[in-house]
């Protein structure tokens, strides 16, 4: 059935309640949003601080095995040790070679006139130690090698690593 038409001057306009947030209800969406973003700005500012440790953990351990493996390599099979005295070791790699040298500086550790550790680690003071087994350098049989690394230019403490390295070589040239 149609609806009868009444003249009138208003338009029709259905029936319903206009209705509106309260002063109330916006500060508690506020307050649930504000705590919301905190949370998670805390969560990811936890995730981005781990993230540095790793990668500062990463470096101080990859440079550390890198020096090890190479002064492994470069004594296990050295013919003569002639200086072996805690802070360096001279040796020869095999018969008719020049004299090579391992050495701790005072924040690196060094092969001859080159730096075996970068300048992004340092050695920790009084962590560097190359030692051989006996008291003369020409009976040697093994040499230890020791020293932490530690992670420079850190601005965080999350970017700062430390790390312990021990190895002991044995010389296998050795009569």
């Amino acid at each position: 059935m149609a609806r009868p038409f009444l003249p009138s001057n208003q338009p029709y306009l259905p029936n319903f309640k206009m209705k509106a947030f309260t002063l109330i209800e916006t500060v508690v969406a506020v307050g649930v949003f504000a705590v919301l973003v905190s949370m998670t700005s805390v969560l990811l500012v936890g995730a981005l601080q781990g993230a540095k440790k790793a990668a500062a953990t990463a470096t101080v351990r990859g440079e550390g095995a890198n020096a090890i493996r190479t002064m492994e390599q470069m004594l296990r099979f050295a013919t003569d040790v002639t200086v072996c005295d805690g802070k360096q070791i001279d040796f020869v790699q095999y018969q008719g070679a020049s004299t090579t040298s391992f050495s701790c500086g005072v924040d690196y550790i060094a092969s001859g006139s080159g730096r075996l550790t970068s300048p992004t680690v340092t050695v920790k003071p009084n962590t560097c130690a190359i030692t051989c087994d006996t008291a003369d350098p020409l009976t040697a049989k093994a040499v230890t090698i020791k020293f932490d690394l530690e992670k420079t230019g850190a601005a965080f403490v999350s970017e700062t690593a430390t790390a312990q390295f021990e190895t002991q070589v044995t010389l296998r040239n050795r009569e």
